[in-house]
């Protein structure tokens, strides 16, 4: 069998060398060097693509502990909660790459920075991570944007505005040109908090989507909030008021309570979740008993259960520019509220549809929140099996007719269809002819990508984990990933045709192999494979000018099988998957031996997958975004979905000579009419750093787009109902740290602290 093609790499003395998991929070100015091959003289435009990126105290990766020599909470959380942090290529200069980086600063990101580590409001004010969540158990949620860009262009706009999204908060647009956030969409009081009433945060968590969608026909921007009637960690007891006033004796008493069950021979790898509050709720009653402390949470507690009801709830958003919306609850046919049980990660639009799934990422607080105190090994495995559970192996998708979406209504009905297995992302042709929606799926089959790597977790057969992969996705997945095509009638909610192809590659020729490869020595090539399927693009994906009335090509991501990403902890979530191809003990053999990662093009009317590229061994491809071909008018002899490059970063881990693997930062620009070639230019900088990407943008042009919202009016109502123990400290913090950032008027008042060196 013959050996890939792979593009040699030249290395250079000048790269530091990194580990797998590293990244900078500085603000870059750079112009990419060029490693190998040649730049093609026909890009143009420019390639947004947005990261999480560590916390106020330091990038990745998390030290084990703070400069003072104590405990650092932060490390062995998850790298995918990190802050936003863009990156924008300008690819219009023949010849030359260059790159702009700089952190994305909403509200709260100054609150972060002004209550971190070592500043006097830390112990009362300062954000935890707590999962993928980053809390404040005073303030709220850290408004993380660093999951897509989304490019918006309203009716009465002569430039794109760029929003930067996550999953739990608003969307913020940001400055083309600087990368500095100016306003959210809309105002806090659009939003329902996913938070009781009785939890006052300012900064609210809001649950809505990374991947709103906007229509460039309509000029149109949809959204979704959703809540859910959840009795969790912070709802099924009053932990969460003696969380902020003293989180050291909360986490004595789980402590205590875990020991008392072990001692009572309870089942402590299975525990009751309500049982086992109720005990931690007594503790907390029996140590307090003679005090004041005593009576204050009892009164509190009566209270925090009877406002803690929270309903399940689901609208969606429609803008017609950044601030004027209309709001719709959405109900099922029956007139109920739906119930989002995992997330709503991505949401997608036809002609007459607005199209809704129950994304195969349990973003829900089993690991928003299920990690408050991640140095103690005991707790956080113990919160881990009580609060962990595999994600849906289905996906609930919901249909909304966009006729139905007039003023008057206050409700609109969504149609539901279940379709199998579980999916993350998908997108539609726009095109909905006689009703008939397509839509193009990528299944993570059994791949749980809001898990993390711990660092107590084991691997297989029976060993540590790799230094340097704590808090890394525990994607190692447990099935082979399928890619489907699926065509809905849309007034019946059926499905008139579904394909779905899975490829697992030529195992035979895997089980021949011997692992480790040496250096980039690539293993034999073993024939298309779909696992792990993940991020995905196509000409005018997400284009704020253009719909794609139907989708001709789709490059894919099928990532690698590694060894070091499954835990026994997410074999054993999911060794019983209902929708299983390959067998679980199958899946673990060639998680060993290592399955390299993929690019490749899928023929979408013939749904076959038509070119491929295998990587070398220990490479991670990140982003992947389709960049156009500049051409002044269309060229008849090039189909225009494969007329154009990829752009990809990428992570590779190169063996050094007596130095082991360094892990460099670059980006790969393929020939999207030939992936099977490889590279076509590999570049890269000495400071060019990133702990991994997520979704990219690519945008013909851009303005500036620097006019700033002003947040005093919604935050001040929201700061007037805190507690009188706290009120005076926040207000002062939002007027001092908060205000300035976001409003012309108040900016005076920043450059003259700045000048008298406050």
């Amino acid at each position: 069998m013959n050996q890939i093609h792979t593009t040699p790499i030249h290395k250079t003395d000048a790269y530091p060398k990194r580990p797998l998991v590293s990244s900078t929070r500085e603000s870059l100015q750079l112009t990419l060097e060029v490693k190998s091959g040649a730049l093609p003289d026909d890009l143009y435009g420019y390639v947004f693509i947005n990261t999480p990126n560590g916390t106020v105290n330091s990038a990745l990766p998390y030290p084990k502990t703070h400069p003072d020599g104590s405990p650092n909470q932060e490390y062995s959380s998850p790298i995918l909660g990190g802050a936003g942090y863009i990156f924008k290529f300008d690819l219009n200069e023949v010849g030359k790459i260059s790159l702009q980086s700089n952190l994305l600063k909403p509200p709260s990101y100054y609150a972060d920075e002004a209550t971190k580590y070592g500043t006097r409001l830390h112990k009362l004010f300062g954000f935890r991570n707590m999962g993928i969540a980053r809390l404040s158990f005073a303030l709220g949620a850290a408004e993380q944007i660093g999951t897509a860009v989304i490019p918006v262009k309203f009716k009465n706009d002569d430039y794109v505005r760029l929003f930067a999204t996550a999953d739990l908060g608003r969307a913020y647009e940001f400055d083309a040109q600087t990368l500095q956030v100016t306003q959210p969409l809309g105002k806090l009081k659009d939003y329902v908090a996913a938070t009781p009433p009785i939890v006052p945060w300012v900064f609210k968590l809001i649950q809505g989507t990374a991947h709103p969608t906007f229509d460039p026909k309509t000029q149109e921007f949809f959204t979704v909030n959703y809540t859910k009637a959840v009795k969790t960690l912070l709802e099924a007891s009053g932990v969460l008021l003696l969380l902020r006033r003293n989180p050291d004796l909360v986490e004595k008493l789980i402590e205590e309570a875990i020991a008392e069950m072990e001692a009572e021979g309870e089942n402590t790898a299975k525990p009751n979740f309500e049982r086992f509050f109720k005990r931690v709720e007594k503790k907390i009653a029996q140590r307090n008993r003679k005090s004041l402390l005593h009576w204050w949470l009892e009164k509190m507690m009566r209270l925090f259960k009877k406002k803690t009801t929270l309903q399940d709830s689901l609208y969606l958003l429609r803008f017609t520019d950044r601030n004027r919306h209309q709001r719709w609850r959405i109900v099922d046919e029956k007139g109920e509220n739906i119930t989002i049980w995992q997330c709503m990660h991505q949401t997608s639009l036809s002609q007459d549809y607005i199209i809704l799934i129950d994304a195969a990422f349990k973003l829900s607080l089993d690991v928003l929140m299920n990690n408050p105190f991640p140095n103690n090994e005991k707790i956080n495995a113990f919160l881990r099996q009580l609060t962990t559970k595999p994600q849906m192996a289905n996906t609930p998708l919901y249909l909304i007719k966009r006729s139905d979406l007039v003023a008057e209504n206050q409700t609109v009905v969504a149609k539901k269809i279940t379709l199998e297995p579980e999916f993350i992302h998908f997108t539609a042709n726009y095109n909905n002819d006689q009703n008939l929606i397509t839509l193009y799926t990528a299944s993570n089959a059994a791949a749980c990508l809001a898990e993390w790597v711990r660092y107590y977790d084991k691997l297989f057969p029976e060993s540590p984990i790799e230094a340097g992969t704590e808090g890394i996705l525990c994607v190692g997945s447990m099935d082979v990933g399928r890619v489907g095509k699926i065509v809905i009638d849309g007034e019946t909610a059926t499905i008139k045709s579904q394909t779905l192809i899975h490829k697992t590659g030529n195992l035979e020729a895997l089980e021949a192999t011997e692992p480790p490869f040496e250096g980039e020595e690539p293993p034999q090539d073993l024939g298309a494979h779909t696992w792990l399927a993940g991020f995905y693009t196509f000409r005018d994906f997400i284009s704020p000018h253009k719909t794609v009335e139907e989708i001709k090509n789709i490059y894919w991501q099928f990532g690698a099988l590694e060894q070091r990403r499954l835990t026994h902890f997410i074999y054993q979530l999911y060794k019983d998957y209902p929708n299983r191809i390959v067998e679980a003990e199958k899946v673990k053999a060639y998680s060993e031996k290592g399955i390299p990662l993929q690019i490749a093009r899928l023929n979408t009317e013939r749904m076959e997958i038509e070119d491929y590229y295998q990587f070398p061994p220990n490479y991670t491809l990140g982003a992947i975004q389709f960049v156009p071909r500049k051409r002044e008018s269309p060229d008849p002899e090039n189909d225009p979905s494969t007329d154009g490059y990829l752009f990809t970063t990428m992570i590779n881990g190169i063996e050094e000579e007596g130095e082991g693997l360094n892990y460099l930062r670059e980006v790969w620009l393929f020939d999207a009419r030939n992936l099977k070639k490889g590279a076509i230019c590999i570049l890269s900088h000495p400071e060019f750093n990133f702990g991994f990407t997520l979704h990219p943008l690519w945008v013909a042009d851009i303005k500036s787009s620097a006019e700033k919202g002003d947040l005093k009016t919604e935050y001040e109502e929201i700061i007037q109902t805190l507690e009188t123990d706290i009120k005076q400290d926040v207000q002062t913090l939002f007027e001092e740290e908060i205000y300035p950032n976001f409003n012309k008027n108040l900016t005076w008042h920043r450059k003259l602290r700045a000048a008298l060196g406050v």
